[in-house]
């Protein structure tokens, strides 16, 4: 089917451009679902780029495109969660997690779900320090859970999930403590993700990295790691 993209693709503005040929298409053939889901992730990229200002403008209306019923919500529900972790909202972003994966069996093989888990992983390690007690067990229970489905993916297809593996990995080491473990894991995840284009992964694996550093008191050390995380999201799309 010409003009039906990835969500994942290497660059956010070539997402971008790609959904009008999906949104052109989507009218031509009258599939409303299709059309709602693309003009919902066409509408979060023009945030992400700056296009147009940060709303509930994108839920209300990917709603009215695309109805009502389980598989619509379990939808919305996954593209919110990213959409507010990207808004670093990331509590909100836990809650759209717990609401979408209670289908989980029915979505886990559609082509965006684990690097959704990978992105819904790093929401719920944000949020694990400052929840309380009961959250920071449920938090953390799922949390494996979402290590262990990468663990198996990065298995079955390393090209395009080793690194988020890798990554995961690294946050799980930063909530140890094990700083040093993790800051090494962060480059190697950085590195795997280069070799694959994932430009999102090479950046976020550097922010973390860096954010590490500063907490450390190597304010110095971080500078290139933030450096090279801002090179990958320009060359990713976001600024």
């Amino acid at each position: 089917m010409a003009g039906i993209i990835r969500g994942e693709s290497k660059s956010l503005v070539k997402l971008r451009e790609n959904q009008e040929e999906t949104l052109n298409y989507a009218r031509k053939i009258h599939m409303k679902e299709l059309f709602g889901a693309t003009e919902f992730v066409a509408s979060l990229a023009d945030i992400e780029l700056g296009r147009i200002l940060v709303s509930d403008e994108p839920l209300r209306l990917y709603r009215e495109l695309l109805g009502k019923g389980r598989l619509q919500e379990t939808l919305r529900s996954m593209h919110m969660a990213r959409h507010f972790h990207y808004l670093e909202s990331y509590e909100t972003a836990c809650e759209y997690h717990f609401r979408w994966f209670v289908e989980e069996n029915r979505m886990r093989y559609n082509v965006n779900t684990l690097s959704q888990k990978t992105i819904d992983g790093l929401s719920l390690a944000k949020c694990i320090p400052k929840v309380s007690y009961l959250k920071k067990i449920r938090y953390r229970l799922r949390f494996h859970r979402l290590c262990r489905d990468l663990q198996w993916a990065a298995k079955e297809s390393p090209f395009n999930y080793l690194h988020q593996f890798e990554l995961l990995k690294g946050v799980k080491e930063m909530l140890k403590g094990q700083d040093n473990e993790a800051i090494r894991t962060f480059e190697k995840a950085a590195e795997i993700a280069k070799k694959s284009g994932g430009y999102l992964w090479v950046g976020i694996a550097n922010e973390l990295a860096g954010e590490i550093l500063i907490e450390k008191g190597f304010p110095r050390y971080a500078i290139d790691c933030i450096q090279e995380a801002h090179y990958y999201y320009e060359r990713y799309g976001l600024k």
